[in-house]
């Protein structure tokens, strides 16, 4: 288990930094943040699709040892859908408060720019892109 955790921190630190500060310092704390906003529905929505967008790439990161480009599949399978809520409260919630206004624009911001990194990297692994970063050229599990 120490192995495996070591190769994925491994991983992890041979992203570019700009992917390693995107991922591990606004993308993971932006959606997570739902946590802290369940009181509106913005923050619900984030919760429970924010989050399962996050947490299937736990089972690849421990399957693959790493990161790799199929972590980008469960972004669109929970961030499409969340796109379409937070357009139809944004939409339909005239009352919304200034305070989730700004947290409903600084997340379908940052989830937008992911999403499309996620098009990108989900047709390259589609195309048979499916190196571990830091493992280029070992088999992986998916």
């Amino acid at each position: 288990m120490i192995e495996k955790l070591t190769r994925i921190l491994k991983s992890c630190f041979a992203l570019p930094k700009w992917v390693f500060i995107w991922v591990f310092f606004i993308l993971v704390p932006a959606n997570f943040s739902g946590l802290l906003f369940l009181e509106y529905d913005t923050g619900f929505w984030v919760a429970v699709l924010g989050i399962g967008g996050i947490m299937p790439n736990l089972v690849f990161l421990y399957l693959n040892g790493g990161m790799s480009k199929v972590l980008a599949i469960p972004h669109l399978i929970f961030w499409i859908p969340l796109h379409i809520i937070l357009g139809i409260l944004w939409a339909t919630k005239p009352d919304m408060s200034t305070f989730e206004q700004n947290y409903w624009l600084t997340i379908f911001t940052i989830n937008t720019i992911s999403l499309a990194f996620d098009f990108y990297d989900a047709n390259e692994w589609r195309k048979g892109k499916r190196d571990v970063v830091g493992f280029e050229g070992e088999p992986v599990w998916i």
